[in-house]
C-alpha cells in the first residue's frame, strides 16, 4: 500500500480567475491520453467545468476532481475556482491535496487573489509551486511576472525553467536544474537561474550543503531528492512556464508534478487526533481514514460526497466510523471521479479520491475512519461570509421547502450560511459576495424548485444609554372585584460596553415582598427585548430597584411585572438613550489605480481609514466601516474597480449611531407605533 501511494500525486490547481487552470486540466487529460480531444471553456466542453452554471458563466464555480497518468506517477487533480467569491470551495479543494499548484497569468501577473490564494496555502502548510501560463500570448511579460511573484511570494520562488520566447516564438522552455541546454531563454541567464535553484537545494540539507562547500560532485539524483525534499518543506517554490493550448513547457509541469511533488504518504499539513485528543500522524501506517472535501446536492441524484483517503484502505464492508455522526455508517459503492463522469475502482487506498452517494451522515470536511481506530481530521478555517440577503418563500405554503433546500446549500459550501436572526425575526442568507448569493439561489431554483424573494436585511442595532437616571411608576387598576397594584422606583446606569444587563434589588423594610422582585426583573427583561425608543433590544444596562409600595391584596406578579417594564421606561427616556449600531473592521483590496475612488467612496459610508499597505500594484486599505453603509458593497466594489477589488470584514465592535441617523430611526418608529395604535 505504502508502494502504491508514494506513486500518488494531489495536487490543487489554485490561483486567480483567467489563469488558465481548467484549460491546462483539459490539455493535460489529453496529453496523458484520458480525453481523445481537449475541451474550450468558451465553448463549455471541458472536463472540470461541467454544470450548467459554470458553462454560461465560462467559469469555475465548484472544485473538480480528475486523475491521470504521468511517468510512473498518477496524478490526481483537484482543479479550484479562482474568483474569491467561491473561495470556499476552493479552501476545501486545497485543504485535500498535498501540494497547490499557483497558476498565474503569464500576461496580467498576479491577480487580487492570488496573494489571498498563496497565503491560505503557506497557512495550511501545503508544498507550493508556480505555473506561468499563457505565454503563447504576444503580450505575455514573464519577466514582469517573476517580478511580480516574487515580490508577493518570496524569494524562494525561483525559475525551474525559462520560456524561450513569447507569442508565436514560445516552443519551448530551458531547464534550469540538472542537464542543461544551450538554447537562450526570452529573458534571465541559466547558469544564474541554475546556481540559484541549486544553492536552494542544497542549503535546505545539511549534508549536501557540507558536500557542496567541500566543493564534492553532486549527483542529479542527489540534488533531485534534495530538490524534492525542499518542496516538500516550503523552502523552495519552483516557477515553470507554459502555454496550455500549444502545449509548450507543458509536458516539463508534468514532469516536475510526478518527479518532485510530495507523495500521497505525506498527508500534508493535515492534523489528526483520536476522539479522546490524542495526536495521530497520517504519515504513519494504521487505519482507514479519510474526509469529505465537496458535496453536491441534487433532488434527483440526492447527496453525492467527495472524499481524499489520508491513510489505510476502505473496509471490505464498507462499514466505517463518522465524526459526524458519532456513529458507523455504511460506504456502499464507491467510485471514483473523473470530471462528472464517475469510474468503479477495484480498491480504495491511501491518498485516493473517491465518491459515495445518498450517505446523509457526512458532512462537508468530516472524518470517516477504521470502525476500531477512530481518527478524527481537523477541519480548515473557512473566511467568514460578509454579505447577507433575508430571505422569504416566493410561494405561500413552501416555507419549509425553502428552509430545507437552503440547509442542503448550506451544506454543499462552508462559506455559505443559513440561519435565523432571532432579533429581526428574518431569515438571512450569508455568502462571499452578491454573485456567490446569486449563485447559490438560481441553483435553489434549478435542483430544488423553488423561488425565494429577497431584500437587504434590517441591521441588527441596539438600543443603551449615556447617562443615569430614576424611574417611577405606579400601576394602579381597579375594575370591581380584587384590583391591580404595585409601585416601583427605580434608577439606570450604563456598563461597559458588552458587559449585558444587570439587575439589583436595593429594597428594605419589605416595601416590596421579595416573591414580587423576580416579576419587575422579569418586566424588564420583556420590555429590553422589544426595545424602548426605536424598537430595538437594549443592552449594557444596570438597574437598582431601591423603593416601592404594595397592596396586601390587589399587589400580584402581573401587576408588579407592569410596574417594573414602565418605571424602566420612564427612566430610560430620561438617561440620554442612544443607538448602537454593528462597527466592521473591513480589508480592502484592490488594484492601485483605484485607490483614490476607494478611499472617497469608504468617507461617503462614514468610514475611518485605519492602515494601508502595499503588495506591488496593489493596495490593501484597512477601515472600520458601519454595518449598515456596506450592506450593498459587494456590488459596489466590483462595480467601482470593474471587478479588480475584493475585500473581507468581521464585526469590530457596537458604536453608537450618530445622533442625525439615530433620529430618523427613532421618528420612523414612532410613527410606525402611532400607526400600529389606531
Amino acid at each position: 500500500m505504502a508502494e502504491r501511494s508514494a506513486s500518488i500525486r494531489n495536487i490543487a490547481f489554485v490561483g486567480h480567475g483567467d489563469a488558465g487552470k481548467t484549460t491546462f486540466a483539459e490539455h493535460a487529460l489529453h496529453k496523458c491520453g484520458v480525453i481523445k480531444r481537449p475541451g474550450s471553456v468558451p465553448e463549455g466542453t471541458t472536463v472540470c467545468d461541467f454544470a450548467d452554471d459554470e458553462k454560461e458563466r465560462t467559469h469555475s464555480i465548484d472544485s473538480a476532481s480528475v486523475h491521470m497518468r504521468w511517468k510512473d506517477a498518477k496524478l490526481q487533480i483537484i482543479d479550484t475556482p479562482g474568483y474569491p467569491d467561491f473561495s470556499g470551495t476552493a479552501f476545501a479543494g486545497m485543504w485535500a491535496c498535498d501540494t497547490s499548484a499557483l497558476f498565474v497569468n503569464g500576461v496580467t501577473g498576479p491577480g487580487v487573489n492570488t496573494r489571498r490564494i498563496w497565503n491560505a496555502a503557506t497557512r495550511l502548510g501545503k508544498a507550493r509551486m508556480v505555473v506561468v501560463t499563457k505565454l503563447d500570448s504576444d503580450t505575455a511579460d514573464p519577466e514582469r511576472v517573476v517580478a511580480s511573484i516574487q515580490k508577493l511570494c518570496g524569494p524562494k520562488c525561483l525559475p525551474f525553467n525559462l520560456p524561450n520566447g513569447i507569442g508565436q516564438s514560445f516552443t519551448g522552455v530551458v531547464p534550469c536544474f540538472g542537464e542543461t541546454t544551450d538554447e537562450a531563454p526570452v529573458f534571465g541567464d541559466v547558469s544564474e537561474a541554475q546556481n540559484a535553484l541549486m544553492e536552494a537545494v542544497v542549503e535546505a540539507d545539511d549534508a549536501l550543503l557540507e558536500r557542496y562547500f567541500g566543493d564534492e560532485d553532486i549527483s542529479i539524483e542527489d540534488l533531485g531528492a534534495g530538490l524534492r525534499a525542499a518542496v516538500e518543506a516550503g523552502t523552495v517554490i519552483p516557477i515553470l512556464f507554459c502555454s496550455a493550448t500549444t502545449n509548450a513547457g507543458l509536458p516539463e509541469v508534468l514532469d516536475f508534478m510526478a518527479d518532485f511533488a510530495p507523495s500521497a504518504s505525506v498527508a500534508h499539513g493535515v492534523f489528526a487526533k483520536t476522539p479522546e485528543g490524542e495526536d495521530v500522524d497520517l504519515a504513519q501506517s494504521g487505519g482507514f481514514a479519510a474526509s469529505v472535501f465537496k458535496i453536491t446536492t441534487d433532488i434527483h441524484v440526492g447527496k453525492q460526497c467527495y472524499l481524499r483517503v489520508w491513510r489505510g484502505a476502505l473496509p471490505a464492508d464498507g462499514v466505517v466510523w463518522s465524526s459526524d455522526a458519532q456513529r458507523e455508517v455504511k460506504i456502499a459503492h464507491p467510485t471514483r471521479p473523473q470530471g462528472k463522469e464517475f469510474e468503479t475502482p477495484k480498491a480504495l487506498t491511501e491518498g485516493e479520491n473517491f465518491c459515495v452517494a445518498k450517505v446523509d451522515e457526512l458532512k462537508l470536511c468530516g472524518t470517516i475512519s477504521a470502525v476500531d481506530e477512530r481518527v478524527v481530521v481537523a477541519p480548515p478555517k473557512f473566511r467568514t461570509s460578509m454579505v447577507q440577503l433575508a430571505v422569504t418563500s416566493a410561494t405561500r405554503g413552501d416555507e419549509h421547502k425553502v428552509v430545507a433546500a437552503l440547509q442542503k446549500m448550506a451544506e454543499e459550501d462552508a462559506s455559505f450560511r443559513v440561519e435565523r436572526n432571532t432579533e429581526t425575526n428574518e431569515q438571512i442568507i450569508s455568502g462571499r459576495s452578491s454573485l456567490h448569493l446569486a449563485v447559490v439561489l438560481k441553483r435553489l431554483k434549478s435542483r430544488f424548485h423553488v423561488e425565494v424573494d429577497t431584500h437587504v436585511p434590517r441591521v441588527p442595532l441596539k438600543e443603551t444609554i449615556l447617562g443615569k437616571a430614576d424611574g417611577h411608576h405606579r400601576h394602579k387598576k381597579q375594575s370591581g372585584g380584587r384590583g391591580q397594584f404595585g409601585e416601583v422606583y427605580l434608577r439606570i446606569a450604563p456598563t461597559e460596553r458588552g458587559s449585558g444587563f444587570e439587575f439589583k434589588d436595593a429594597t428594605v423594610g419589605g416595601s416590596i415582598p421579595k416573591n414580587f422582585i423576580p416579576a419587575i426583573d422579569k418586566g424588564i427583561r420583556e420590555l429590553m427585548v422589544s426595545g424602548v425608543i426605536a424598537g430595538y433590544p437594549v443592552v449594557d444596562v444596570r438597574v437598582e430597584v431601591y423603593d416601592g409600595k404594595h397592596h396586601p391584596v390587589d399587589s400580584s406578579e402581573a401587576a408588579f411585572k407592569m410596574a417594573g417594564a414602565r418605571a424602566f421606561r420612564n427612566a430610560f427616556e430620561k438617561a440620554k438613550p442612544s443607538l448602537l449600531e454593528p462597527m466592521m473592521d473591513i480589508e480592502i483590496d484592490v488594484v492601485a489605480k483605484y485607490m483614490g475612488d476607494i478611499t472617497g467612496d469608504l468617507n461617503t459610508r462614514r468610514g475611518r481609514i485605519s492602515g494601508m499597505d502595499s503588495h506591488d500594484d496593489h493596495q490593501v486599505i484597512q477601515a472600520q466601516v458601519p454595518l449598515s453603509e456596506i450592506q450593498t458593497y459587494s456590488t459596489d466594489l466590483r462595480s467601482m474597480t470593474s471587478g479588480e477589488g475584493m475585500y473581507t470584514m468581521q464585526f469590530l465592535r457596537l458604536e453608537i449611531v450618530p445622533s442625525n441617523v439615530a433620529q430618523k430611526l427613532i421618528a420612523e418608529y414612532a410613527k410606525q407605533r402611532e400607526a400600529e395604535s389606531e
